[in-house]
Parts: structure tokens; C-alpha cells; sequence
């Protein structure tokens, strides 16, 4: 059963790989792992990489070198004796995902520490390193472990293309459909609001809808209930008295009462009544 291979960039970002010496970089490096090269053209430069696991690695490219020698590279883990690779010196390209050198049936009990060490190097023959990739800890011991060749660098930068951004976009689809539930819910909720009937306990008012102030105006009452109103007759029929009754009307002035008329003098002598009646009431006398 196979483990999967953890990959170490040469320019990672972090403390994995510890550099020695002088070492440059180089960036849109062909089919490099995220296009990127570390180099060093002086013997004695060093790269030590400590990590947890049964396998380990070193992958990097080769230069062109035009029939001159090419570089020398050892490798040793903890200490175990060194591994030497040494450059072929008839390359007339550059070659990507050259591995340098390789272990298995490490102890996956303990931490390692692989050390690359520059023997040769010359501005002709460069060293180029590229990755480190080691095989992680099973969770289980298990016996067969195969460690035969690391993949190349198009399929490790797949796979840690893959390995990086699913996760993410699982994570960042379901934070946006979460959001995005959020906000129509609110928007429901809000047009249910609106849409509800607002129950009040006055009266439809015609004159608050329609936007009108002011106080309400009465109903008229019918024409056969409405008291009669006076019209004044034409100047030329009013007599003078029924002028000043109807002036003295509208002023509320109360009408001079007309003058007494004298009455005739007669010369006539009160009217005598000699008659007595027969009836007369007896005298009475004193006893």
C-alpha cells in the first residue's frame, strides 16, 4: 500500500528548508514545480531539510553543458553515508524533474534530517533544485511499504493544485450559499411584512388617503328640512313702515311705535240713569 508524497517547494516560504551559502532563483522555470528554481554555482552551498517519515526524496533539473563537466551533489540522511550524483556532462537542453536521489524503509518513529551537499558547481554546470518530497507516517504499520519513484513535476503540481484548492472551494461555495439563503430569507420576511394588512382602530378617513387636511365639512341637509330664507321685494312694493319693520329686522333695532291718533272731540254730556231698580234691599234697623 502506497503513501502519499508530500511536496516541499524550493521557495516554500517557510523554515523546511534551511539554505547555506549563496543561492539565487529562478522564476517561469519551464515544467518546475509552481515555476520556480533554486541554484548555486559555488561548491559548499547546503540545503538541510528535517521532517517525519518513511521515504524521502530530491528532485531538481538539469543545464545544459555544452561538453563541460557537469555538477556534484551529495546526499546523506542522518548518518548514513552520502549518496553522490554527478551531472552528465553532453546536455544540449535543459531537463525538469531529474531526481538527484532517493530513500525508503526509513523509521517513521523518529524525525530525519537529509542534508544536500554541493561538491561541484561552475557558472558552465550550475546546480538546480527544484523540490523535496517525502512520504508521510502511515496511521497504520503496515508491511509491503513500496516507495519505487517520485512522480513528476506536471503530476505533483496537479496533485498539489487539487489537494489546495478543493478544500477551498467547498469551503468558499458553502460560505456563498449560506450568505446567499441569508439574504433571500431576509427579503421574504421583509415582503411578507409589507404585504400584511396594518389593523387600525379608526375609521377609513377618505380625507388621510387621499391627502387632504383640514376639518370635515357636514353633510347638507335635504332641501325640504333647511329653514326658508327671506328674500326682499323689489324697493318699488315696500311701503315705508314695512321698510323700517324690515331695516329695523336686520339691524335688530326695535320699530318706534306709530304716534296716537287724537280722537274727536265730541260736547256731549254724560248719560243720566234715572231708572232705580225695583229690587232695592231692606233697610235694616238696630234691634
Amino acid at each position: 500500500m502506497s503513501q502519499p508524497v508530500v511536496v516541499v517547494d524550493d521557495q516554500s516560504g517557510d523554515s523546511a528548508l534551511d539554505y547555506e551559502g549563496e543561492w539565487s532563483h529562478l522564476y517561469g522555470s519551464g515544467t518546475a514545480v509552481n515555476g520556480t528554481l533554486s541554484y548555486t554555482i559555488q561548491a559548499g552551498n547546503t540545503i538541510t531539510f528535517k521532517f517525519n517519515g518513511t521515504g524521502v526524496g530530491v528532485i531538481g533539473a538539469l543545464p545544459p553543458t555544452s561538453g563541460s563537466a557537469g555538477a556534484v551533489t551529495s546526499y546523506a540522511v542522518d548518518d548514513a553515508s552520502p549518496v553522490v550524483f554527478t551531472a552528465p556532462s553532453d546536455l544540449t537542453s535543459t531537463v525538469y524533474g531529474q531526481t538527484f536521489f532517493q530513500q525508503q524503509s526509513l523509521s517513521g518513529y523518529h524525525e530525519h534530517t537529509l542534508v544536500i551537499n554541493v561538491t561541484y558547481a561552475s557558472v558552465e554546470a550550475a546546480f538546480l533544485f527544484d523540490y523535496v518530497g517525502y512520504v508521510c507516517i502511515p496511521t497504520a504499520r503496515t508491511n509491503g511499504l513500496s516507495f519505487t519513484s517520485f512522480p513528476s513535476p506536471t503530476r505533483v503540481a496537479q496533485w498539489e493544485s487539487s489537494k489546495t484548492t478543493s478544500p477551498v472551494g467547498a469551503i468558499v461555495g458553502g460560505v456563498i450559499g449560506g450568505l446567499a439563503f441569508l439574504v433571500i430569507l431576509t427579503l421574504v420576511v421583509l415582503f411578507l411584512r409589507r404585504r400584511r394588512p396594518r389593523r387600525s382602530p379608526r375609521s377609513l378617513n377618505l380625507e388621510d388617503e387621499t391627502g387632504l387636511a383640514g376639518p370635515k365639512s357636514p353633510v347638507p341637509p335635504p332641501a325640504s328640512l333647511m329653514a326658508p330664507t327671506l328674500s326682499t321685494p323689489p324697493a318699488t312694493v315696500i311701503s315705508s313702515n314695512l321698510r323700517t319693520t324690515s331695516l329695523a329686522r336686520e339691524a335688530h333695532i326695535p320699530a318706534q311705535p306709530p304716534e296716537p291718533q287724537p280722537l274727536p272731540h265730541r260736547d256731549m254730556e254724560p248719560d243720566v240713569f234715572s231708572d232705580v231698580p225695583d229690587e232695592v234691599p231692606p233697610e235694616y234697623t238696630e234691634l
